[in-house]
């Protein structure tokens, strides 16, 4: 199967696509030069600080109603999520494509109920779903200049 092809289908995950730009390793320096102010800093969190207790306590007091108070009804929200969630756009940090929990319902119930369990406080974050990482996009007709990429 070709790059333009569709990517939807058996064997789908297997497939990978071919870098749209190559950069030689000054472009790359030019890059990490560019973009270092953002991506190096490394945030320092202040968990009491007056502003995140008063956050904290406010979303305690908003999760921790009965779900007959709750307007939210979290089937049609899961499922609006999904629908929105174009099949091959770039994972999230699970690294699984939104075409795999679409397709494979028993994983994205469970999951589902995951995140349901630790909105609601029942468990803790894992430290891996709040990470990311940034992949440099490039901008139409690339030419590898570090303003070029999003």
């Amino acid at each position: 199967m070709n790059p333009t092809q569709s990517r939807e289908g058996p064997g789908a995950l297997s497939r990978t696509r071919k870098p749209k730009v190559k950069l030689s390793e000054e472009q790359v320096a030019a890059l990490e030069m560019f973009w270092k102010d953002i991506w190096e800093v490394q945030g320092q969190c202040q968990p009491n600080h007056p502003a995140l207790k008063e956050w904290r306590k406010k979303m305690r007091d908003q999760t921790q109603r009965s779900p007959d108070d709750c307007p939210l009804d979290r089937e049609k929200a899961w499922e609006m999520a999904l629908a929105k969630m174009a099949g091959w756009k770039a994972p999230g940090p699970d690294g699984i494509e939104a075409f795999w929990w679409k397709t494979f319902k028993g994983p994205a119930k469970v999951l589902k109920e995951m995140l349901w369990e630790m909105a609601d406080g029942k468990t803790e974050t894992p430290q891996w779903l709040v990470e990311g990482r940034t992949v440099m996009i490039p901008k139409g007709d690339c030419k590898g200049e570090p303003h070029q990429f999003r």
